[in-house]
């Protein structure tokens, strides 16, 4: 990914890291990329997110849903040019 990138004179893509208070992550996560959005405008912005799978059933009522929630939110306040990948992240 990253000679593809410098072949086409881009950099590379980077995993940031944003900091939130405790508990409180998904709006400093939309207002980052929104920011992020605004600052470079000709270009397309991949967002990875996780996604908990859960061995039982009832393990879908003890873990939140920030995943869901998260890509609900930048699916209706950002633009067209956000990708969401949602990966699986297996709860063993």
């Amino acid at each position: 990914m990253q000679r593809a990138a410098q072949s086409a004179g881009l950099p590379p893509p980077s995993i940031v890291h944003v900091p939130s208070p405790y508990r409180f992550v998904i709006q400093p996560i939309v207002d980052f990329i929104q920011k992020l959005e605004e600052k470079h405008p000709d270009r397309d912005i991949a967002v990875v997110i996780p996604m908990l799978v859960k061995l039982r059933w009832y393990h879908y009522f003890l873990h939140g849903k920030t995943g869901e929630l998260l890509s609900g939110l930048l699916l209706l306040k950002a633009e067209r040019r956000i990708a969401i990948v949602n990966v699986p992240w297996h709860l063993a």
